[in-house]
């Protein structure tokens, strides 16, 4: 059922623009509200295991092998054979660089690294802190924080999803590069959880990975595609607002998921960005891809902006993406012409 945001962000929208080109809207629905929070059907491979066999074996001493015995002079008459030495006691040395890489190929064997080069060169850099971690390690995916399950009540909270969820999950170990990646394998996502970082490192890029679930749950566009850049637009904006809501502490930029220095300068072309978007929010097709790649940015700046718009109206997330194609396309022009309003008046 499609569902309109609040009546006070349509009747305080409408303020922006002339009286004479103000019509009469509709009285708003209040957004549905499921009765629980629908679950995540989750699976889980644990890759610790391996992880930690290659790990004893990187760090239990080797036999060194002996050198080669000296050659021993013939016996002659005069000089009878020496008696021979008694053998030599082993030596033991804790495994090197070598050893060590051969180890993790024989019980590990995964790595989010492009090639054994990489690998190589990370592993001889990366090794000796992993003694600091290993007791989070050990303790695999059930003491691991954030957990998925938790973070996903969260996000229903801000959504208010009507379907869960079926995700796997793959807890590893990688070389400390804090990877939470999502994968299609064998049909099914799978969502890899690196267990050597901090739960810090974790958690937004894990939160972002399902709220983009769940958002795409409740969009239901057509073949997964927008049908306007604004619903594009406003879906980026309330994504970045509901990981906010959700994993607080971190910087817009880390929410909208861009570069500091980038977002910094493009706020002094606020204005610039918005003006050349709001003839386009209408658009689709070859619009929408260029502001999904080469201006993806700017749609997650235009959408950051609008959405806050909405939320000084008291209006939802949750309402926010669930709009009528033309109703999001008239609200989100409004909001933008009002932020280039405004970033105008700060120069």
């Amino acid at each position: 059922m499609r569902q309109l945001l609040i009546a006070s962000l349509t009747s305080a929208a409408l303020l922006a623009i002339p009286a004479h080109a103000a019509k009469k809207q509709p009285a708003a629905a209040p957004a549905a509200q499921p009765a629980k929070a629908p679950q995540i059907e989750m699976s889980l491979k644990d890759m610790t295991p391996l992880f930690i066999d290659f790990y004893d074996a990187a760090t239990t001493p080797v036999v060194v092998p002996s050198p080669p015995a000296a050659p021993k002079p013939p016996a002659t008459a005069s000089a009878p054979a020496p008696t021979p030495a008694p053998p030599a006691a082993p030596v033991k040395a804790m495994p090197n660089a070598e050893q060590r890489f051969n180890a993790w190929k024989k019980y590990y064997n995964f790595t989010v690294q492009e090639n054994d080069e990489a690998l190589r060169k990370e592993l001889d850099a990366k090794f000796d802190r992993y003694a600091a971690v290993m007791k989070q390690i050990e303790g695999g995916y059930d003491t691991m924080e954030p957990k998925p399950d938790a973070l996903n009540t969260a996000l229903a909270a801000q959504y208010l999803p009507e379907k869960g969820m079926s995700i796997g999950f793959v807890t590893y170990v990688g070389l400390f590069e804090g990877k939470v990646m999502s994968k299609i394998e064998e049909g099914k996502q799978k969502i890899y959880l690196p267990l050597e970082v901090t739960p810090e490192q974790r958690a937004l890029p894990l939160a972002r990975i399902l709220a983009d679930n769940m958002q795409n749950t409740i969009v239901a566009w057509p073949n997964g595609n927008p049908r306007n850049l604004a619903e594009w637009v406003v879906a980026e904006g309330v994504k970045a607002h509901v990981l906010q809501n959700v994993v607080p502490g971190k910087t817009q930029a880390e929410y909208m998921d861009v570069p500091a220095d980038w977002l910094a300068n493009a706020q002094g072309k606020q204005a610039d960005i918005f003006k050349e978007m709001v003839p386009l929010l209408k658009d689709s097709g070859a619009t929408i891809e260029t502001y999904r790649k080469d201006k993806l940015n700017e749609a997650r700046l235009a959408g950051w902006v609008a959405v806050e718009a909405f939320l000084k109206k008291k209006a939802r997330l949750a309402d926010m993406i669930r709009q009528s194609p033309a109703d999001i396309i008239r609200l989100t022009d409004m909001a933008l012409l009002r932020g280039a309003v405004q970033a105008n008046k700060k120069k």
